[in-house]
């Protein structure tokens, strides 16, 4: 029997029919108000919703499901921030909504900006870079959230390089594309915003097609 060592990973990405999530740096709404309804419905039936830094930059997200009240589950708001780049006035960080965790890297423990985080109770998980560039070895920052925060099902909502580093390490247990019926072009974002090389193949569950909105919802899990 296989023992688990991290949660179950769903990543959830509205992109263009040209793949891509957004234009550079800025903040771009693609869902339609059906979209969102999906991706609510997400959040409130896993444990922990994850996003990476620069997506707290651009977008500056609350991150919440909605209703919160009538939220069956309560998740953790998850940030993947090895360089603890996000600002302190970021919406994410009020605890008040829901508790945060930040992923960082073991140098800036004992930062004042990590004071800071913790006298507001965001919780914060050093670990070790894999590089100078202070990337963060996801499969150890999942494994923490299984063992230690009893996360046993995350949402995985960006960005780009985020998802693209989940892929190649085989973190990825199924992906929820949507499509939205628009193109921005060669100055968006690529929804994954990472070089591979090799192909990566899965497999396709199902697809549903929104004759409201033109939104097609494409399911896929890991082979």
């Amino acid at each position: 029997m296989k023992t688990y060592t991290r949660p179950y990973i769903i990543v959830f990405v509205t992109q263009t029919v040209d793949g891509r999530i957004g234009f550079r740096g800025k903040r771009t709404l693609l869902s339609s108000y059906r979209d969102l309804e999906r991706m609510y419905y997400l959040r409130r039936n896993v444990d922990a919703v994850v996003i990476g830094a620069n997506t707290v930059v651009v977008d500056d997200p609350i991150l919440a499901p909605r209703p919160l009240d009538s939220a069956p589950k309560k998740p953790y708001r998850v940030i993947i921030d090895g360089n603890l780049t996000i600002p302190l006035s970021a919406k994410v960080l009020d605890t008040r909504i829901l508790p945060t965790i930040i992923f960082t890297s073991s140098k800036f423990l004992g930062t004042s900006k990590a004071r800071k985080l913790f006298e507001n109770n965001v919780l914060l998980e050093f670990l070790e870079p894999l590089d100078e560039t202070n990337r963060i070895d996801l499969a150890e920052a999942f494994e923490v959230l299984y063992k230690k925060y009893h996360v046993d099902k995350v949402l995985v909502q960006g960005g780009g390089r985020l998802i693209g580093e989940l892929i190649i390490k085989g973190l990825v247990d199924e992906l929820i594309v949507s499509l939205s019926p628009k193109i921005i072009g060669l100055n968006g974002t690529p929804s994954i915003n990472i070089e591979l090389n090799r192909i990566i193949e899965l497999k396709l569950e199902s697809i549903q097609v929104d004759h409201m909105t033109g939104e097609v919802v494409l399911v896929y899990r890991a082979v």
